[in-house]
């Protein structure tokens, strides 16, 4: 891992969810009946149109903006462009993959046009199919719990801006809250850990993302029977 990434120190903890072992086939079946008996559909005709291809990762995109495990959305991140495309970059976990623990899931790129936008999967639980945002060099802008560009969504807002001026004032990077400073919280969030992003195209926001971390925490969080 590099010397310092995007929220290395956040504490990751083991377990807390649970996952069986299944294949890509069986995940894309599951994800394909989970997107037709959700209701946001019509039918399972409109579905079968609207997938944009007959495999997991289409399937897993149309469940995440159909609102299927909305409830495991710890953080503000909006569905308004969902991209599971690995886009041949293969040191990213977009798209299907089965870890080296057994646990096989979408990967997927998210995030509204205002937002930078971060990495989240989605999985079957033996149960049910479910989400997980991982925040271990993850793009997430933690003391506002969503991601960059979501902030002001946040529910005590004014109390986090107060409490972040302290704590950037003590670190030493600002010397006083000016009236840009609010708008300048994203990237003093990356000044912190010693990072200056270039967003300029849309795969630096995943350059941006540590994929060592986040497996680490995928494969810690989720343990796999």
């Amino acid at each position: 891992m590099a010397d310092r990434f995007i929220n290395d120190d956040f504490k990751v903890k083991a377990g807390g969810r649970k996952a069986v072992r299944i294949t890509p086939e069986e995940l894309k079946e599951k994800l394909r009946k989970a997107v037709i008996n959700s209701g946001y559909y019509e039918d399972e005709e409109e579905v079968e149109d609207l997938v944009m291809s007959d495999d997991a990762e289409g399937y897993a995109a149309m469940a995440i903006q159909s609102d299927i495990a909305e409830d495991d959305m710890k953080y503000l991140i909006d569905h308004e462009n969902v991209d599971t495309n690995n886009n041949n970059m293969p040191e990213s976990l977009i798209g299907l993959h089965t870890l080296d623990n057994g646990l096989t899931f979408v990967g997927a790129f998210m995030g509204g046009d205002w937002e930078t936008g971060a990495f989240i999967i989605v999985y079957y639980d033996g149960k049910k199919i479910r989400r997980y945002i991982p925040t271990y060099g993850n793009l997430i802008h933690v003391p506002f719990k969503s991601c960059f560009g979501s902030e002001q969504e946040c529910e005590n807002y004014s109390e986090v801006v107060d409490k972040l001026a302290k704590e950037y004032k003590k670190l030493g990077l600002i010397t006083n809250v000016g009236d840009d400073f609010e708008d300048e919280l994203p990237w003093l969030y990356f000044k912190k850990y010693g990072i200056t992003p270039s967003f300029d195209h849309w795969k630096e926001k995943y350059k941006a993302i540590n994929w060592d971390a986040v497996k680490y925490e995928i494969e810690q969080r989720i343990v796999v029977s």
